[in-house]
């Protein structure tokens, strides 16, 4: 009962942890992330700090692999290349280096206590048990909210534009973004099918079968042709991953939860409020959709039993092909709209994402050994685009690392990840089916953004790892199965953190040497024994297995005594460390002095965040101006907090709470546009020309401001010219006119392409062509 409590435990835990970091968006918004930064970070410091004080206090001469995991580790090392970017070098964003920074102490932090938690028995099932819960959390309040029972903000994606979707609506659940949604659904798909695969008792296929066909609903809703093309690779992997009759039971659940599943899509597409319009979903409409699900359920159940009764299952391959082409004609069934969607669909977002990727590169080569820090393409592709586009994020997780920590970062990312690859490849080389999804589907879009892209890859690193030592293993309910036989092998939980020295690898050894020593005993005593009756060789047989049984604690009077190897320690020297010892004290010290100052510089956003919503709410302007103030004494790197307290301060103040911000992101264009526009109207020509002119090469496209930068001067000009200030009053008009030339030459540029992504058009406005006519009179031209 004790460990059916603690099992449960866990996986509350763990299943908690990752549908509350589905429901804040994935966690992709930096303040949802702060809260939850504060409390992983603080875990992580404090088993860091046990930790410590075990390598320092012990007499013993520990022989940890790492003082954290080394999954963990490498997680902290992106962490420090953040930080090394605050400390030597200036980033693009300060704030945004800090957050990132943050992200992944966190990640970190979660793999190291997910380590924790695979040191026991209990916790692969509590793994498999919190993945169960995840999936059926986004599968259900998927469903929910295409039906409208859930009201959750852009749950459902409407649009009217072919490019985008072929229904009218696309689900994107709570990560307000179709294509993540997408990914994480089809990698829970494959795991749900391996463990259908290879399920070996009813209990375990039960929640799997239950989940599989409403999981492939929920993808073909989400109509993400990402996510479908990464998971028919990893249905690939997977299939040459198996073997024998995993294979065939691979094939065979995968055609019948394809046959199931376009059916359900045919009835569900259109009796979803957001696509007919109807609410609530007619009654009819909802019984029919529940019996194909049951009718699935029991398919699937029926599937297993004959497989597991009949050897015919498992080995003709030709009912398998029957379903899988069963399967496929269900796919005919569907809408075909949703056939144009692959087949004859618009692929102008696959264009866009190629001009992305074309400017990331340009960008890439300004800094390609470092990168430029946190946000580096958010911040700069306004600069570097050649066409007027939408898009904060470049829709490629490893482009955006390359761009915010250069080659050094990429390089560290790609061996973390060659490391997880590895180790699930010798501990449960299945685990890489859901994997590969994941990290090919990065490859196309910023699913490396949402925080619990992250902690899913982990989690499913530790399931078929075995961070801790335990790992999933042919879709049971946690079979144990030691990885690696030199950790921790009588461990459980954090008490024995650091007890794991050289010497109790020794025990194995000595068992193994007198198991054989026993054999070779037994053998001799039968060699002697050898014209005894068959009733004494029974008699002889039973006393033989009971000696047997003793041997592990009672050694023979033949063997050499026997000392309990964990008891024997080399004491070092009163005062000293060994050199090994004091190498694992000093990454412990350091892992949790970076889990402390990513704790506390997330408690410090987080109040400033909380300060920010009290100055939203306030009643009066003093009130309000107070509140940003506070805010900003929080948070000094927070540049969107400086815009907003400045029309509240007094003009002298203005111009120092504004420059100062630049300290801290050097190419806002927001910053220099308020700048500008603040001694424009000061009457200083030069310095509202400059910042108004590198305000406009920081984002080119932005034909509001080109217009208004002309506009502006142009009156500068002419008040100028009414105080008697001529020559000042000819400069404003000659910077008017060159900002004017370069957006009229913008313009004819764009002109002359023959399409422009997203449809976003750059054009003059009129309004500008009459400022430029303005500045020409005040010329004299």
């Amino acid at each position: 009962m004790l460990s059916v409590i603690r099992t449960g435990c866990m996986a509350a835990l763990i299943g908690v942890t990752l549908m509350y970091c589905a429901y804040r968006n994935g966690m992709f918004f930096d303040s949802s992330y702060y809260r939850f930064a504060i409390v992983l970070c603080l875990l992580g410091a404090v088993v860091e700090a046990v930790l410590l004080v075990r390598l320092l206090r012990s007499d013993v001469h520990t022989g940890l692999n790492w003082p954290v995991e080394r999954t963990s580790w490498a997680m902290l090392l992106v962490a420090v290349l953040y930080l090394l970017h605050l400390w030597w070098t200036e980033p693009v964003s300060v704030m945004g280096t800090l957050e990132h920074m943050i992200r992944f102490a966190g990640y970190g932090a979660y793999a190291l206590l997910l380590s924790l938690l695979l040191k026991v028995k209990e916790g692969v099932v509590a793994v498999q048990i919190g993945l169960y819960a995840t999936a059926a959390y986004l599968i259900v309040s998927g469903i929910a909210g295409w039906f409208g029972w859930l009201s959750f903000p852009q749950f459902v994606m409407v649009s009217s534009d072919p490019q985008l979707t072929a229904v009218g609506a696309r689900l994107g659940g709570f990560f307000q973004y179709p294509n993540m949604y997408g990914a994480a659904i089809a990698a829970l798909l494959l795991w749900l099918i391996l463990l259908l695969t290879e399920a070996r008792r009813i209990a375990v296929f039960l929640p799997a079968a239950l989940l599989a066909a409403p999981c492939l609903l929920v993808l073909l809703l989400t109509e993400s042709r990402g996510a479908w093309v990464s998971a028919a690779a990893g249905w690939l992997l997977a299939l040459a991953l198996l073997r024998g009759r995993d294979r065939v039971a691979w094939l065979l659940f995968s055609g019948v939860t394809g046959s199931v599943a376009p059916l359900l899509y045919r009835l569900t597409v259109h009796a979803g409020s957001e696509v007919s319009g109807q609410t609530p979903v007619s009654a009819s409409s909802l019984l029919l959709i529940f019996l194909v699900v049951c009718g699935g359920l029991i398919a699937l159940v029926v599937s297993y039993l004959a497989y597991k009764a009949y050897p015919i299952f498992q080995k003709f391959y030709g009912i398998v092909i029957g379903l899988l082409m069963s399967g496929f004609a269900a796919l005919l069934l569907m809408p075909l709209v949703v056939q144009g969607r692959v087949g004859d669909g618009q692929y102008e977002t696959a264009t866009a994402r190629q001009l992305f990727y074309t400017d990331a590169w340009r960008l890439a080569g300004e800094a390609p050994w470092w990168g430029r820090g946190g946000d580096a393409w958010r911040m700069q592709f306004h600069r570097i685009q050649q066409q007027p586009y939408v898009g904060s994020e470049v829709h490629n997780g490893y482009l955006d690392m390359l761009l915010n920590l250069g080659l050094a970062g990429t390089v560290v990312l790609c061996v973390l990840l060659l490391m997880w690859v590895l180790r699930v490849w010798k501990g449960g080389r299945v685990g890489l089916v859901p994997m590969a999804v994941l990290l090919m589907h990065a490859f196309i879009d910023f699913d490396m953004s949402y925080a619990f892209y992250w902690l899913l890859l982990i989690t499913f690193v530790g399931a078929y790892g075995g961070l801790g030592g335990y790992r999933l293993q042919a879709g049971t309910s946690g079979e144990r199965e030691r990885l690696f036989e030199r950790k921790w092998l009588s461990v459980r939980g954090l008490s024995a953190i650091g007890n794991s020295d050289r010497d109790e690898w020794r025990p194995h050894r000595s068992e193994r040497q007198l198991s054989r020593n026993g054999q070779m005993h037994e053998k001799r005593a039968a060699g002697e024994e050898h014209s005894q009756t068959m009733a004494g060789d029974e008699q002889r047989s039973e006393g033989e297995s009971q000696n047997q049984a003793k041997l592990s604690d009672e050694p023979r009077t033949s063997d050499p005594p026997r000392v309990p190897a964990r008891r024997v320690s080399h004491k070092a020297p009163r005062g000293a460390m060994r050199p090994r010892r004091l190498t694992r004290a000093a990454t412990a010290a350091l892992a949790l002095l970076l889990f402390a100052a990513a704790g506390l510089a997330s408690l410090r956003l987080e109040r400033a965040y909380m300060a920010r919503a009290v100055a939203g709410a306030a009643d009066t302007a003093a009130a309000r101006t107070a509140a940003l103030r506070a805010t900003l004494q929080t948070n000094p790197y927070w540049t969107r907090i400086r815009l907003e307290l400045a029309p509240h301060v007094p003009l002298s103040e203005r111009a120092a709470l504004l420059a100062a911000g630049l300290r801290y992101e050097p190419q806002s264009a927001p910053l220099n546009w308020e700048l500008g526009k603040l001694f424009a109207e000061f009457g200083n020509v030069r310095p509202a020309l400059t910042h108004m002119r590198q305000a406009l090469q920081l984002d080119r496209f932005d034909k509001a401001k080109q217009s208004e930068a002309v506009e502006l001067l142009a009156q500068l000009a002419l008040d100028l010219r009414k105080q008697g200030r001529e020559p000042e009053a000819r400069l404003a008009a000659e910077g008017a006119l060159s900002l004017y030339s370069a957006y009229a030459a913008l313009v004819a540029e764009m002109d002359a392409l023959p399409h422009l992504a997203n449809g976003r058009r750059f054009e003059m406005v009129e309004t500008a062509e009459a400022a430029a006519e303005t500045c020409r009179m005040v010329l004299g031209k």
